[in-house]
């Protein structure tokens, strides 16, 4: 996993887009971030502040 890095573009793609990312991905990210990618690809309710960690 230390050696998945995906292409700007892809990362692009999440973040602008809404596109989950690719199953290679999935856990590397979940592993980074200490969010399932479930969690990280839901609508956030209006309002909400962000977590400072997971």
């Amino acid at each position: 996993m230390r050696d998945a890095e995906p292409a700007p573009k892809t990362v692009e793609g999440w973040i602008y887009w809404g596109r989950k990312p690719q199953r290679a991905f999935r856990s590397v990210i979940a592993e980074m971030l200490g969010y399932s990618v479930e969690q990280l690809w839901t609508e956030a309710s209006e309002g909400t502040t962000p977590p400072a960690g997971p």
